[in-house]
């Protein structure tokens, strides 16, 4: 097979790429508010939030139960739940984690009615399996309990949380791609006449789509077509796609971690690699030399294969709220503080790993070496901004 094959191939993809594109910008689909504020990957505070508001017979949609009916006749459930006597919680404790009984944790999104029975939704976006997640979710209300595990595409939950359970017997597996893309097309068509409801499940689909990489039905034929006609040389690029991602992932996270180590070459700091490239929270990170075992120091994320938000600056501090208490940072989370997303390069390609047209931008080696400096320089002004606080917490700490 020739490289004009192959050149052939991807120029027909990339028409029905562009014709995609053209179609979003003409309906407007490229104005988003869940990525406008960056809101995409957060697995509970958006879309368990937002799924679980849908589902709730008393959510502030105000359409009653037809979205909950709806969404049990997807997922062939609508003989189990009673919707007339439903209620719908978020992060639910089912007790306790108790790992030798395999009983407990807090449960995604989780459904019941007034006769006990319940259905459990395991929400996954990106974040990894617990230990016997799904057993233990599968322990609890035995028998009159139904245990989902949904993932943007097809996935089944790994060895370590589904023990020995079966999928599609003991539990069942869903996905965003397809369940959950069909229920909210059925369910925007229900609220025609409720518009700010339907608009924002619109734009909540258009999300769903971009992250699952999905296209127009019409625009995805054409592509099924085309790579059914190219099938040797598209199973070719398939297998190959991962490993040629993986290597531009790698080179970023290289690069930057050299130029860091050479702006930090008269200070007492020194950049080290996180995470391996193949995890999506796969960073570098910035220690005192002073201070090695210290959990207070700086790090710059996510470079990873499977990385889903824009890459930010912070600073880590994993298990030490003292560092915390003593900046006063309303926006501080469990492993962050102070931390920020670096700026869009020239202003309009946002700097994340699932954003195409950046994977496209890193090819270029003159634009690769401008997105470099673009995050170099933007770890500069950081580490110059709170290099002082740092090192006074540390100083202070080790005394």
């Amino acid at each position: 097979m020739t490289t004009q094959h192959y050149n052939n191939l991807f120029h027909s993809a990339q028409l029905i790429v562009q014709k995609e594109e053209e179609l979003k910008k003409a309906k407007g689909e490229s104005f988003n508010v869940f990525s406008i504020l960056r809101m995409e990957s957060k697995e509970n505070d958006t879309h368990s939030n937002f799924l679980g508001n849908l589902l709730d017979p008393n959510g502030t949609h105000l359409m009653g139960s037809i979205f909950l009916e709806i969404f049990l006749k997807v997922i062939n459930a609508e003989d189990f739940l009673d919707v007339s006597t439903a209620s719908v919680y978020l992060e639910y404790s089912c007790g306790k984690v108790d790992y030798a009984a395999k009983t407990g944790g807090r449960i995604d999104i989780y459904l019941k009615d007034t006769s006990g029975r319940s259905i459990s939704i395991e929400n996954k976006i990106y974040a990894g399996d617990q230990p016997n997640q799904i057993e233990r979710y599968v322990n609890h209300n035995k028998g009159f309990n139904k245990v989902y595990y949904l993932t943007l595409e097809e996935k089944d939950a790994s060895k370590e949380s589904r023990g020995e359970l079966k999928a599609g017997t003991d539990y069942f597996t869903m996905t965003y791609r397809d369940e959950i893309v069909d229920w909210l097309e059925i369910c925007t068509k229900e609220a025609a006449n409720a518009p700010i409801v339907r608009e924002t499940i619109k734009q909540y689909r258009i999300l769903i789509q971009k992250l699952t990489k999905s296209i127009d039905t019409v625009q995805e034929q054409e592509l099924q077509k085309l790579i059914l006609s190219n099938y040797e040389a598209a199973e070719l690029i398939a297998r190959n796609f991962d490993s040629a991602k993986e290597t531009l992932c790698n080179n970023l996270r290289n690069t930057v971690l050299k130029k860091v180590n050479e702006l930090l070459l008269d200070s007492n700091y020194k950049a080290i690699l996180g995470d391996r490239i193949t995890m999506s929270y796969s960073q570098i990170w910035i220690k005192n030399k002073k201070y090695p075992n210290s959990q207070v120091f700086f790090g710059i994320e996510p470079f990873g294969v499977k990385a889903t938000g824009g890459i930010f600056i912070g600073t880590f501090r994993y298990g030490d709220n003292g560092y915390v208490e003593q900046n006063r940072d309303p926006k501080s989370t469990k492993y962050w503080c102070n931390w920020g997303f670096i700026e869009s390069f020239d202003q309009q390609i946002e700097l994340n790993m699932s954003n195409s047209k950046f994977i496209t931008l890193l090819n270029d080696s003159n634009s690769f070496t401008k997105v470099v400096d673009h995050i170099v320089k933007a770890f500069e002004k950081y580490f110059e901004d709170n290099r002082e606080a740092v090192d006074n917490y540390l100083l202070n700490a080790a005394v």
